[in-house]
């Protein structure tokens, strides 16, 4: 009901008064059918609603797009039903949504769907939501996916000026490094699509700064990866400066496959090849492992070991890797963040949370390990 609710207000925001009456008259067909229907499983709706908050942006990531739409709008539902349900009210709150920047996720997710009519009615709505948001950090999140659509859709000024309202509403002394990041990266592409080359590689080069400073890896990635492009001067209209978070991580994952080649030792590419060439007899991370690492002035390949057992669900294994490699190299936010997602997927809830809270103290601005951790501390409240 709630759904179909949403629906008629995107197409009355649209204008399409004949299509928001038919999913009203659907409204009315799911109130009459609800008698039948089981009774709602209200701890399952919780514990999906806590997954969906972690999984929607990895969803994106791999082009995933229809299903983090779906997993942002269930989000959705579920802010309201907090309204409809006072009893589990209290329960709601504690997943800390926000309307505005779920209408926001929504608009963009449905754009890059394919579905623009409904992206700009969700993005609509989360304007008209926004002043009612009076939590500053949530608002300023709101203004930076504002923003993030924007640039997608090539609206450059407007882009701009929700990014300095992000930076008003979060407050320059108290915002966090992960946020500071996020926003030099989107000004610096929409700078880059204005034709202000100087400015847009500017806000770039001081993004790769701040992250090289705070070794914060993934971010390192991305500045490098974009600045790389603009110096073999790829065009704008290339899919990796178009905002589709699934262009993005091909663009990465083609810089780095280019990076490894250009530093990594011949030792190392000999174990990566025979494991493409399939006569490796063991995974190329525990052949990886077992070498020595006398040369000090290359990057160590170790870091990327945990990737093959992480992305076969092999969470364990991954877990004592990710052990290992903090102990022989010291702390670095991005292992500590697979460590904590290792923990989560085996429900090591304690370790998990450890984990997590020792990345927001090295990166307050951690979103990914606040979403996690928010998920953490309902699983042990709920025990």
């Amino acid at each position: 009901s709630e759904a179909y609710n949403l629906i008629g207000d995107c197409y009355q925001v649209m204008g399409d008064q004949d299509a928001a009456r038919i999913a009203r008259q659907n409204i009315r067909k799911i109130v009459d059918d609800v008698s039948k229907a089981p009774l709602l499983d209200f701890e399952m709706i919780l514990r999906l609603a806590s997954h969906f908050q972690e999984d929607h942006d990895g969803a994106a990531r791999l082009g995933l797009y229809q299903k983090s739409f779906n997993e942002i709008v269930t989000l959705l539902i579920l802010y309201r039903l907090q309204y409809a349900l006072p009893a589990q009210a209290a329960r709601i709150e504690k997943l800390e949504l926000s309307e505005p920047v779920l209408l926001a996720l929504a608009g963009y997710y449905a754009h890059l769907k394919g579905d623009t009519l409904a992206g700009r009615a969700y993005i609509r709505m989360a304007d008209e939501a926004a002043p009612k948001e009076f939590i500053r950090l949530r608002r300023g999140h709101y203004h930076w996916l504002a923003a993030r659509y924007l640039r997608l859709i090539g609206v450059y000024e407007e882009a701009l000026k929700h990014l300095e309202r992000a930076e008003s509403a979060v407050g320059d002394a108290e915002m966090p490094d992960g946020w500071r990041l996020a926003i030099l990266e989107q000004r610096g592409l929409a700078l880059l699509g204005l034709d202000y080359q100087g400015a847009g590689r500017k806000a770039l080069d001081e993004g790769l700064a701040l992250a090289s400073s705070k070794n914060l890896l993934d971010q390192i990635l991305r500045f490098e990866c974009y600045l790389d492009l603009i110096d073999r001067g790829v065009s704008m209209a290339d899919p990796a400066f178009s905002g589709r978070p699934d262009a993005v991580n091909t663009a990465e994952r083609e810089y780095q496959q280019r990076k490894f080649a250009a530093e990594t030792p011949e030792i190392y590419r000999s174990i990566v090849a025979e494991d493409y060439a399939g006569e490796s007899r063991r995974p190329v991370a525990e052949a990886i492992m077992e070498v020595p690492l006398t040369r000090p002035h290359y990057r160590s390949i170790v870091n990327v070991d945990p990737a093959p057992y992480m992305s076969t669900g092999n969470y364990a294994r991954a877990a004592e890797i990710l052990e290992a490699i903090l102990a022989e190299q010291g702390e670095s936010v991005q292992n500590l963040l697979l460590l904590g997602e290792a923990h989560f997927h085996t429900a090591r809830w304690e370790k998990s949370q450890q984990a997590f809270e020792r990345v927001l103290e090295l990166d307050p601005g951690n979103l990914r390990a606040s979403e996690y951790l928010k998920t953490v501390r309902f699983r042990l409240e709920n025990k």
